[in-house]
């Protein structure tokens, strides 16, 4: 649902902004998923200075030349400052009688060499009719925001266009109408208001005889003259494009505008007979109805004139339908039918008649609300729950003390159990009355799955960019590395075969294996079983292996970068699998070079060997040298996986930002930190990270580093809001001397960044 700030702002006592719109609807369980700022508020609108025509293509500085498109018209002259909009701005797009209709967005550049922007023309900026490029003051900086430009502020259709998503069980907040009451609920100092006055009487009676046969709905028709008025206001249809709807004629573009204002669905039906009707919906037989906005099927109109006469011009039904309990909020359906009367035949009020269908079944829910707000921490009273469900059509009657019978409409499916009509009086009262409460029970630890660990552990190692491969695990008897080496029998006699105890000759016959990759390393790894029967077991024991092979004429100081980059390897694989601590230690290994073995020492045991060897102590004929590493991955999970302490991930997405201050040495730390945390709601944090002097800083100055987290409770925040809300937070500190400071060498990037240059 897509609602200009304006509009719903017509329907309260008081304006609310953009933030104050999405802390009060938040509340109530929506959410303001994006704001459009359209027209010359735009931050994507900067200025820039037009330049001569090359090549067919005009260019633009932004303050860097980019090529741009010219509207259709005439051609500003070259060197005027005119206002460009970036790819991603969304402009007015202009309606047939050059006023502002609905919005484009800027698209992207296709290819290199395409316009990155495009001249605005005050219609696309909101501000006139359509014609020529508007042309700012010459002494305007390119690149400068438009709105930054104008000054003063222009008086223009400009508006915030929210990007509103309502849930389907919140039928009343379906218009403008039922917003506006939300917002009143949860602030007190605004009450709800009705800017096209109220609906006066009903009229003659026995003009309109209704009947409703749609059980639980309310049914409101009307009457009007005929005459009705050729055009709707400028503004009305600028705002109905807006939302993204259109007025083909003023009759849909009144009853679209009367369904959007009051939540209700509408049809129209032509009376070509004078006199009085009989109306009756629901019924079996129906006539052929007008412009409709959402009219339900089930609701089918039957009219009967009781006078065959014909009238001219004819007249006009309106009929306004909503269901019961969402119809008594204000008599909406009423005051839908009044607006289109206002639209249609202004100054002529209409024959009015209002009746409601049988009553739709209900069932009943008892709530105790003293153990309701005691277990919600809650002050909630009997009268104020009745009153905030009674509000919203739901039927409430006294049980006993501090118990109420609720009786739930037929349309409220999402109200079928004691706990969600707890969730609806939570949501009524307002999410955040909810007191912080810290979980009384120890969070579980993760159970241990060491094949997970396992894995973990290999895919770290691979994402080191070490190869996986899977070798033999059966070997011939003849094979380096076979001491104490587990034979296996056929029959009573060896078979020459025998179990690997290490994956390093397999490694190494693979790598040696490359004859293709003669002067270039070999980086391998792989998880494998091997059996050690010196350990007095013969079962299979995971281990892990890590090897970069080295070719012929690899001197010490790649060896040194080939045992630098296994072990990184060794040790990203040990956090991955829960072992933050892995201590590496001298040690003597036989199969290992001297001088370069080490160990790895994890919870106290040895958990693997690193080293340098040579092909020919792995069996690998040539000169090839290797920087490998053999981790046993039993004894490196032996123990429970260490895990970070559980943090609850926030609501919505937060974005930090470190900003460098240059402060004056008389300004306190303290007081900084003050200023920085008094600044915008949307800053949740702001701490100070690093004090830094310097020879580049100016006398009695410093350099402070402060992070500043911004979020929002409902909704995730953009990079622009987190930009403007940490340009805010500073812009309060100026007067202390305090600004931002950037290096001389970043200056003119940061400048060119700021500015929106696209490169």
């Amino acid at each position: 649902m897509r609602v200009p700030l304006s509009w719903l702002n017509e329907f309260l006592s008081k304006p609310v902004t953009v933030r104050e719109a999405d802390d009060l609807l938040g509340t109530a369980g929506m959410a303001i998923t994006r704001v459009d700022v359209p027209g010359w508020r735009s931050p994507r609108i900067v200025a820039g200075r037009l330049g001569e025509e090359r090549d067919g293509t005009t260019f633009a500085a932004l303050p860097a030349p980019e090529p741009v498109r010219l509207p259709a018209g005439a051609r500003p002259a070259p060197g005027s400052m005119v206002a460009v909009a970036l790819p991603g701005a969304r402009l007015y797009a202009p309606g047939s009688a050059g006023t502002a209709h609905g919005l484009d967005i800027v698209p992207a550049p296709a290819r290199d060499g395409d316009p990155v922007g495009l001249v605005c023309t005050p219609a696309g900026l909101g501000l006139g009719p359509s014609g020529t490029a508007i042309v700012l003051p010459p002494a305007t900086a390119p690149g400068t925001p438009v709105a930054a430009a104008l000054d003063p502020a222009p008086a223009s259709v400009a508006d915030d266009i929210l990007h509103l998503t309502v849930p389907t069980e919140l039928a009343d907040c379906d218009g403008l109408w039922g917003l506006a009451g939300e917002i009143a609920q949860r602030d007190r100092d605004r009450h709800r208001v009705t800017p096209h006055g109220e609906p006066g009487p009903h009229g003659d009676g026995d003009t309109i005889r209704l009947s409703v046969d749609g059980c639980g709905w309310t049914v409101c028709a009307a009457i009007l003259p005929g005459g009705a008025a050729e055009r709707m206001p400028d503004l009305l249809r600028d705002r109905l494009r807006l939302t993204g709807l259109d007025d083909d004629d003023p009759v849909t573009g009144a009853v679209r505008v009367a369904a959007y204002e009051f939540g209700v669905r509408l049809v129209t039906v032509e009376l070509s007979a004078a006199g009085p009707v009989d109306v009756t919906v629901g019924g079996d037989q129906a006539v052929r109805t007008g412009p409709a906005v959402r009219w339900p099927a089930e609701l089918a109109v039957h009219v009967a004139a009781r006078t065959p006469e014909n009238t001219a011009p004819p007249r006009l039904l309106v009929l306004a339908a909503a269901r019961t309990e969402v119809s008594a909020d204000g008599d909406r359906c009423d005051r839908a039918v009044h607006r289109v009367a206002a639209l249609l035949a202004p100054g002529r009020p209409p024959v009015r008649a209002t009746t409601e269908g049988p009553a739709a079944p209900r069932h009943e829910i008892l709530v105790d609300v003293a153990d309701t707000g005691s277990r919600l921490g809650l002050p909630l009273s009997t009268d104020e729950c009745a009153r905030l469900l009674t509000g919203r059509g739901l039927t409430v009657r006294a049980a006993g003390p501090n118990r109420l019978v609720v009786a739930i409409p037929a349309h409220r499916t999402d109200l079928r159990t004691r706990p969600d009509l707890i969730a609806e009086i939570v949501r009524l009262t307002g999410y955040r009355a909810l007191p912080g409460t810290v979980p009384g029970d120890p969070v579980p630890p993760p159970r241990d799955d060491r094949s997970a660990r396992s894995r973990a552990a290999r895919d770290a190692a691979v994402a080191h960019g070490f190869q996986e491969v899977v070798t033999p695990m059966v070997i011939d008897a003849d094979a380096p590395v076979r001491t104490s080496a587990l034979h296996l029998h056929r029959g009573g006699s060896r078979t020459g075969r025998i179990v690997r105890r290490s994956l390093l000759p397999g490694l190494a016959a693979v790598a040696a294996a490359q004859t293709g990759r003669r002067g270039r390393h070999l980086d391998l790894v792989e998880t494998g079983a091997v059996v050690l029967p010196e350990a007095g077991d013969h079962r299979e024991r995971p281990q892990l292996a890590v090897v970069r092979a080295l070719p012929e004429g690899s001197g010490p100081d790649a060896a040194e970068t080939a045992l630098h980059q296994v072990g990184a390897a060794v040790r990203s694989a040990a956090r991955a699998a829960g072992v933050p601590v892995l201590t590496v230690r001298a040690a003597e290994r036989a199969l290992y070079r001297p001088g370069t073995a080490v160990e790895f020492v994890a919870a106290g045991r040895c958990a693997g060997w690193m080293g340098l060897l040579a092909g020919s102590a792995l069996g690998v004929p040539g000169t090839w040298t290797f920087a490998a590493a053999e981790v046993d991955l039993v004894a490196l999970l032996a123990d429970p996986a260490v895990h970070r302490r559980l943090v609850a991930p926030p609501a919505q997405r937060t974005i930090e930002t470190d900003v460098n201050l240059l402060v004056p040495d008389e300004v306190p730390a303290a007081e900084l930190a003050g200023l920085l945390r008094a600044g915008p709601a949307a800053l949740r944090r702001a701490g100070i990270v690093d004090v830094y002097r310097d020879a580049r800083l100016p006398d009695g100055h410093r350099r402070v580093t402060v992070r500043l987290e911004v979020a929002s409770d409902w909704r995730p925040v953009t990079r622009q809001e987190a930009a403007a809300a940490c340009d805010e937070a500073i812009s309060a500190m100026t007067e202390l001397g305090v600004r931002r400071w950037t290096p001389p060498q970043e200056q003119s990037t940061q400048d060119n960044n700021r500015n929106g240059v696209i490169r």
